[in-house]
């Protein structure tokens, strides 16, 4: 009888979670109504709430389309509805964030055309192959007002020029200053996630493979999401990397600073799962590396092989990579697939130097980053809230944790500690030490506190240093974080300094760095002086000396 009673009380409870359409309700799934209008296609389907828009495209592409022409430029759109203009929804953002209401909503799933606000506009199709030709030459010959007048006759710039450009990548790319021309096609209707035919590939993972920055600051400032995903799932911060060329590190860094400051995603990996970090590793990326690391980077990743960054130093002979990865804190005891440590297969691919420097490397030598990540204020927060990652076969994902569990090392993020350090007035001097008490042994090294992230520093020079007043001179440069102990670059392109507090360089001089600055810069010491100098006229080269 008690059974009974509990099955009875069950079926009552499943009815009453029922409303008029008999679809039981959920607070953490929803309903939704997809349309395809082009397939004659209808369908409701059950996504969960905190499933990202990218994902809930994936399961419509698995479940209603599996073969579809050029399906990533296919997005879920929100009709018009309560005086509010239909917009296609942000792939990076969570079902959760827009007005689905009502027992079962409603969404289209089309092509990525222009959304015409006014109607007059949309009787016109003024994109005939002798319209776009002309469009396309006014773009490359950076025509900005020849490129707002088609816009406004109503041309759509959402085309391919070829299976691997679009109109929008084409600006991003082609020309030296892409601003003005960027925005001309955005405001008139250009999606900034329409994609390649090949790869998939957005404007803004264009612009990171081809390392255009101003591009890239271009795209973020008007709303560009850096955690869209190409084809193979892989986001423009990748690229930055995998697609390194060594006559062009220093912009690959500074790109990747960029995207790193506007909440990129970190840890993403391919089908193999290298992390950025591996892929830094692997081709010897210092500054990579320390710019991934600072932002939450899993330093003890695991790629398919069992592998961790360590792992691949010690593999590939990278001495310098492996250096940063001890000194903040990579586990040396993790063993991969084969049962190796990374000292063990650094033995086995006979490379001795990092075995050594393994072998003799101590807990105490660790020096975690204590200054705080400079991130975009402006930009939804992905160090507070859960994040949400890409699937590849099924949009019922579980939310990851927050990104500052990433890292123990790391230092939780604080925005409005950024903004108040942001907003230092200029004639703010912050003291540090003497460079003599600066150590390049990890025992001894230590961070004035008060050199934060975005704060201006007074650096004491030597008495011999022409850029020395009193003993100290003052630059406006923003420090981003300490480097670490003994890393040393060789100058490849001389260096003269425009303006005091900034050390000039010859070619071939050895600098021992100190810190990371913003835009690129490096703060080092060279012959007694320190300064700044930009991080493209020097290379990191393995001078460290080897602890005892």
């Amino acid at each position: 009888m008690d059974s009974e009673r509990i099955q009875i009380n069950k079926v009552q409870n499943q009815q009453d979670e029922k409303d008029d359409s008999g679809i039981e309700q959920d607070n953490s799934f929803i309903y939704i109504r997809i349309a395809v209008e082009d397939h004659n296609l209808q369908k409701v389907l059950k996504f969960n709430l905190d499933d990202t828009v990218w994902s809930a495209k994936q399961k419509v592409l698995q479940v209603l389309i599996r073969e579809l022409i050029d399906g990533l430029n296919f997005g879920l759109y929100l009709p018009p509805c309560n005086g509010r203009a239909g917009k296609f929804l942000d792939e990076s953002r969570c079902l959760r964030e827009y007005p689905l209401s009502g027992p079962v909503s409603y969404l289209e799933f089309k092509y990525k055309r222009r959304v015409y606000k006014a109607i007059h506009l949309v009787q016109k199709n003024i994109n005939s192959k002798i319209s776009t030709k002309k469009f396309i030459d006014c773009i490359k010959t950076n025509q900005v007002s020849k490129v707002s007048r088609y816009l406004e006759k109503g041309f759509d710039p959402n085309f391919h020029i070829s299976n691997d450009e679009t109109a929008l990548s084409c600006a991003c790319i082609d020309l030296i200053e892409p601003r003005s021309m960027i925005m001309a096609l955005v405001n008139g209707g250009a999606h900034l996630d329409f994609r390649t035919r090949n790869d998939g590939f957005t404007p803004l993972h264009k612009s990171a493979i081809h390392y255009r920055k101003e591009s890239i600051v271009t795209l973020l400032e008007l709303g560009a999401s850096p955690n869209v995903y190409d084809e193979k799932g892989l986001t423009p911060l990748y690229h930055t990397i995998i697609n390194n060329r060594n006559e062009l590190i220093n912009d690959s860094s500074y790109c990747c600073l960029l995207l790193l400051q506007d909440h990129s995603l970190v840890n993403c990996h391919d089908d193999y799962l290298s992390t950025e970090l591996h892929q830094s590793c692997r081709l010897g990326l210092v500054q990579h590396i320390e710019h991934l690391l600072f932002y939450r980077a899993d330093m003890n990743a695991i790629n398919i092989a069992g592998n961790t960054p360590l792992h691949i130093c010690a593999a590939t002979n990278q001495e310098a990579c492996a250096r940063v990865l001890l000194f903040r804190g990579a586990d040396t005891t993790i063993v991969n697939k084969s049962n190796q440590t990374p000292y063990e297969l650094a033995l086995i691919s006979q490379n001795c130097t990092i075995a050594t420097i393994i072998q003799s490397h101590k807990p105490d030598h660790v020096v975690p980053y204590r200054e705080t990540p400079l991130i975009n204020p402006k930009r939804r927060s992905i160090y507070i809230e859960k994040d949400n990652h890409r699937t590849r076969s099924s949009s019922t994902t579980t939310p990851s944790l927050s990104l500052t569990n990433r890292s123990q090392s790391m230092p939780k993020l604080n925005s409005i500690n950024i903004l108040h350090r942001s907003n230092s007035p200029s004639n703010e001097i912050y003291s540090q030490q003497h460079p003599s008490s600066r150590s390049s042994s990890p025992k001894s090294f230590s961070v004035n506190s008060d050199h934060g992230i975005g704060s201006e520093c007074a650096s004491h020079l030597s008495s011999n240093s022409p850029n020395a007043m009193n003993g100290c001179y003052v630059y406006k440069r923003k420090r981003l974080y300490a480097a670490a102990p003994g890393r040393k670059c060789m100058c490849i392109k001389s260096y003269q300094a425009n303006s005091s507090g900034e050390l000039s360089l010859k070619k071939g001089d050895i600098v021992e760095i100190l810190s990371v600055g913003e835009q690129g810069y490096l703060e080092g010491r060279c012959k007694n002086i320190e300064g700044w100098f930009p991080s493209n006229h020097v290379q990191d080269i393995c001078v460290f000396k080897i602890s005892s």
